[in-house]
């Protein structure tokens, strides 16, 4: 399977949507802390190939943790893992009230990386 990756300039602008919606603060707080967030699907996948596309959205959702950003990090954590997985032909069946609630959760550790790995597995439609 061909992976379609999401660059830094394609997750800026969708924090930059998230804070034209919904409000909050611009801004990057810490740029290469967002670039190695952002890389770290693709080393992942490089270094253990069998690697789910749903292991590597739960990958990019670390980002909610990293606090790259001034403000939306969950919402921009939550947007990136969803479009990468629309991206490589899944999409969510999650609804969005349960979607913050799994970041939140996600964020202060009741759930870890995995069980969201697990849980994107579980509620996602194959399109293909």
């Amino acid at each position: 399977m061909n992976i379609e990756w999401l660059s830094l300039d394609d997750v800026i602008l969708m924090h930059d949507d998230q804070i034209r919606l919904y409000g909050g603060s611009a801004g990057v707080r810490d740029c290469g802390g967002l670039e190695a967030t952002i890389n770290r699907p693709q080393a992942l996948k490089y270094y253990q190939p069998e690697t789910s596309v749903f292991q590597l959205a739960a990958c990019y959702a670390t980002l909610a943790k990293a606090h790259c950003f001034v403000d939306g990090n969950k919402r921009t954590a939550a947007e990136v893992a969803l479009v990468f997985l629309y991206l490589n032909g899944y999409r969510s069946k999650i609804e969005e009230v349960d979607l913050v609630e799994i970041f939140v959760e996600f964020v202060i550790g009741n759930i870890t990386e995995e069980e969201l790995a697990f849980i994107f597995e579980k509620n996602c439609v194959d399109l293909t």
